[in-house]
């Protein structure tokens, strides 16, 4: 669950069920755990798109740190942007949680990756920053999803860019193949 919050910043006590636990009692016991230990932290994210909110968990920065040098990356730039607000990676975290309960492993179909923002953009080196990638198993092929999950916050200009930026990339790719 540490490992998962280097990338993918937050975690509700529901994904982190989903992701280690099983029930979420269980992850709520632990979460509670991780926070006596000073390992994460926990606060109510709430906005008008969901004013009723939810509690989420994150990283101590310093422990965030820790954890990337060991896998042997550099640590954040202090004073950094945040990859996304907290209830966008929210909103982007139950696309995954859905995904995750539709799964048929034994069938080989649903989701069989996923990347977070902070992931993609190291990726494509911060070029493309989609909320997410999904990789979908349909039990005779996989599809990959680019995720981007938009609240009508972002300006036509910003989105026409984006668009410009996938076609360039997904053009480059084809033209490889």
């Amino acid at each position: 669950l540490l490992l998962w919050l280097v990338q993918g910043d937050v975690v509700t006590a529901e994904l982190a069920a989903l992701l280690a636990y099983g029930h979420r009692r269980i992850a709520q016991r632990r979460l509670a755990r991780l926070v006596e230990y000073g390992l994460i932290s926990g606060s109510w994210a709430a906005n008008s798109q969901r004013p009723r909110g939810r509690y989420a968990y994150s990283l101590i920065g310093t422990v965030r740190d820790e954890l990337v040098r060991r896998q042997g990356g550099v640590p954040a730039v202090r004073g950094a942007s945040a990859v996304m607000p907290t209830i966008h990676q929210l909103a982007t975290h139950d696309l995954l949680a859905a995904l995750l309960r539709t799964a048929e492993p034994r069938a080989a179909r649903g989701l069989v990756g996923w990347l977070p923002e902070r992931a993609i953009a190291e990726l494509f080196d911060g070029y493309l920053r989609p909320d997410a990638l999904a990789v979908i198993s349909t039990g005779t092929g996989q599809v990959i999803l680019f995720i981007e999950r938009d609240l009508g916050t972002e300006t036509a200009r910003v989105v026409a860019d984006k668009v410009g930026r996938y076609q360039r990339v997904f053009r480059h790719h084809s033209d490889q193949v």
